[in-house]
């Protein structure tokens, strides 16, 4: 994997499953300062009875689906804290890594449940 691309596997697991299905892959990619995300279905997951409509801009077909202008889906950025709340996860990283006499993280990385 690149340095300026990172993959999040984007699982399921709703009530009737019985263990989690991957769903697919949200890429941030960044570039020039700016980050831009895709999503790609799992082939697997589009053939599933489970499959149904994530976000009104990700369409039921295999392949790499990039974001409108908002630079990223909706699902994801419901699902994603603002930007006070990123502020207020980087001071708690900040906070333990003094604590253990560490350097601060220069980067995060957010995997949401």
């Amino acid at each position: 994997m690149a340095h300026n691309k990172f993959d999040i596997y984007v699982y399921a697991h709703w009530k009737g499953m019985a263990e989690p299905k991957l769903i697919g892959t949200l890429s941030a990619h960044f570039a020039k300062g700016k980050k831009a995300f895709s999503f790609e279905y799992d082939k697997i997951w589009l053939k599933s009875e489970q499959l149904q409509i994530l976000d009104p801009e990700i369409q039921f077909f295999s392949g790499t689906q990039y974001a409108s202008e908002k630079g990223n889906f909706g699902i994801f950025l419901d699902s994603m804290p603002d930007t006070w709340g990123r502020t207020l996860m980087k001071r708690r990283d900040a906070q333990l890594a003094k604590g253990r006499g560490e350097k601060p993280p220069s980067c995060m990385i957010l995997i949401c449940r």
